[in-house]
């Protein structure tokens, strides 16, 4: 049986996911009510996605985005309702949520999927063009609905304690080839802060030999010694983790990853620090 007709009236609510969140899978382990519900690709302008919070808790740095003028955020527009906005709140502890403006927010046209394995999590609505008005602007029409995103409450580099985990980076890219490569090369392309140097810099580093001659606050360091990334499939670090996907995918995700982020050239096998008495 079909899934029941959705529209802007139906949800008070829309996320706008732009890391985890792209993945409808890990969208439905904190809501399972989403599982076969419609996300819209969308950019929305004035923000920049960048590797922001490092949780030493968790032992891993997580994706963020700040305010950037003129810059744009490419992601997806999650309708939820209060209950499932709730549990999302649970979820992005230590990120604030904050109001967007329908007038930074438009659709992105992108060419459909060829038929392959990563296509069996594509998630279809046939209303999901009703989120936008039919003008050439593609403007997003929900003046019921309010939009919202998650920014992270305190924006900091990555750091030696706090690296880049390999597991967390493939739920990410899940859920981009679930809506098309290109989808997923863009988010590569525009994530900032893959290396300490890109953090505060005003463009973002993309040649290795500029990098590894950069300043970073409190000196000078190599591009290598300035990036921490980890590869943990053997042994997750992300709570949310898939292990067997990233098994299955990971020598895709790689070849992905090598075209578009040479600082995959640094990424270090994971060890779990064992506990001592």
């Amino acid at each position: 049986m079909p899934p029941p007709p959705i529209s802007s009236q139906s949800f008070p609510h829309f996320i706008f996911g732009y890391g985890s969140l792209i993945c409808p899978t890990s969208r439905a382990v904190t809501a399972p009510s989403l599982r076969g519900r419609y996300a819209t690709p969308v950019c929305v302008q004035n923000l920049e996605r960048m590797w922001s919070f490092p949780v030493p808790e968790c032992g891993m740095t997580f994706m963020g985005v700040r305010v950037a003028t003129g810059k744009g955020c490419v992601g997806v527009l999650v309708p939820v309702n209060d209950d499932e906005l709730a549990q999302f709140d649970v979820r992005e502890l230590g990120y604030d949520r904050v109001l967007v403006s329908p007038s930074d927010i438009s659709k992105i046209d992108l060419e459909p999927l060829e038929p392959n394995e990563q296509q069996e999590e594509k998630q279809e609505h046939p209303d999901a063009e009703s989120f936008f008005p039919s003008d050439k602007n593609q403007k997003i029409a929900s003046p019921r609905s309010t939009v919202w995103v998650y920014i992270q409450q305190a924006p900091s580099p990555i750091q030696h304690d706090c690296p880049l985990a390999q597991t967390y980076i493939d739920i990410i890219l899940r859920g981009c080839l679930t809506i098309s490569p290109d989808f997923a090369v863009q988010v590569l392309k525009t994530t900032r802060g893959w290396h300490a140097l890109d953090f505060e810099s005003n463009d973002c580093i993309e040649d290795e030999k500029t990098a590894a001659t950069s300043g970073v606050p409190g000196g000078s360091a190599p591009l290598a010694k300035a990036i921490f990334w980890v590869d943990d499939r053997h042994d997750p670090i992300y709570s949310r983790a898939d292990a067997q996907y990233s098994k299955q995918h990971g020598s895709q995700l790689d070849q992905l990853l090598a075209q578009y982020r040479p600082e995959l050239e640094h990424r270090k096998p994971y060890y779990r620090r064992s506990k001592t008495v």
